[in-house]
């Protein structure tokens, strides 16, 4: 954020480019219903001006914006929104144009033809004219489920972005923690030596004299050297922020982890070990836990397959999953 520009400013301009992309994806819908009669022709024209209008208006709102931020990363989520926006507004302009374009062929051929075979070819005209009408409605239809995609995957990078900040924070602020507590530690020790008179400093290295008719001590077994170390707070404290970094790789595996893309699994034997392979490369060999990786065979599992391991969803996750893989 640059040092002239005020946050409720920003957030002012972000409101209303918000609001214009509303107005776009309105709009865009309100094309998509009309298309499917072609009387609505005069009215799918001007829906495409109000959209051409719209997203004069939006792409002015966001240059507005973009000049109020100062972080690259800010910069570079806003001109992926933008592009977004401006891609499927433009689709829609195209497809409605193509739309536009074969009513008014269909309507010229009806209307230079002699009234006995205008019927005809009208009659003929008519399968080809719907199908094509059929298909712009398809591409619509596409790109408004690209937009949602895109939306998505913004989405979780963002919150992926946001995870491993909180993460590097919190793993700092735990290992700072740490190095505070085995700095008073030792300053306290320093301290507590440091107030011994210097007759009992003295008298902490002289040896003690003992009594040469007290009976023997009792002999106590030698314990190995490890035993007797104890880790010190710093390994304590190394040990903790090892185990904080293994849940951020996990944290992290499960989030970018694609979503489900493998071919469900009916029991045929002749797609077991593709389906194996294909399971193993994208989820067995994750560092996920037991019971994700259990949860996750059984999604892919359909009919068959999926009745013979139904049974391991009530083992213990580890048990369970190694019984299914079998």
């Amino acid at each position: 954020m640059s040092k002239e520009s005020h946050p409720n400013d920003i957030q002012a301009i972000k409101r209303r480019r918000s609001a214009a992309k509303g107005q776009l994806t309105r709009l865009i819908n309100d094309i998509k219903a009309l298309m499917n009669n072609s009387a609505n022709l005069n009215t799918v024209k001007d829906k495409c001006k109000d959209i051409e209008t719209t997203l004069e208006a939006f792409l002015q709102l966001h240059e507005e914006y973009f000049k109020l931020l100062a972080e690259d990363e800010d910069k570079d989520e806003a001109e992926v929104y933008r592009e977004s926006v401006e891609e499927g507004a433009r689709k829609m302009l195209d497809i409605a144009e193509d739309w536009a374009k074969s009513v008014l062929e269909t309507e010229q051929e009806e209307t230079i033809l002699p009234d006995d075979s205008r019927s005809q070819v009208s009659i003929q005209n008519q399968p080809k004219g719907a199908a094509w009408r059929a298909v712009l409605l398809i591409k619509a239809e596409a790109l408004k489920k690209r937009q949602e995609l895109e939306q998505e995957e913004l989405k979780l990078r963002q919150k992926r972005e946001e995870l491993e900040m909180n993460t590097e924070l919190a793993l700092a602020k735990a290992e700072e923690d740490g190095m505070s507590a085995i700095s008073e530690i030792s300053q306290g020790n320093s301290e507590k030596c440091e107030k011994l008179p210097p007759h009992e400093q003295e008298s902490e290295r002289q040896e003690s004299k003992l009594n040469p008719l007290a009976e023997p001590w009792p002999e106590v077994p030698e314990q190995p050297y490890e035993d007797k170390v104890q880790p010190s707070s710093h390994e304590k404290m190394m040990k903790i922020v090892s185990e904080g970094q293994k849940q951020q790789r996990v944290m992290l595996e499960a989030i970018q982890m694609p979503p489900a893309e493998l071919v469900e699994f009916d029991g045929d034997p002749l797609q077991f070990w593709p389906f194996m392979r294909s399971f193993e490369n994208s989820v067995a060999s994750s560092s996920l836990s037991e019971n994700a990786k259990l949860t996750r065979l059984m999604r892919y599992c359909v009919g068959k397959a999926k009745q013979v391991i139904q049974g391991c969803s009530v083992m213990e996750p580890k048990v369970g999953y190694e019984r299914a893989l079998k």
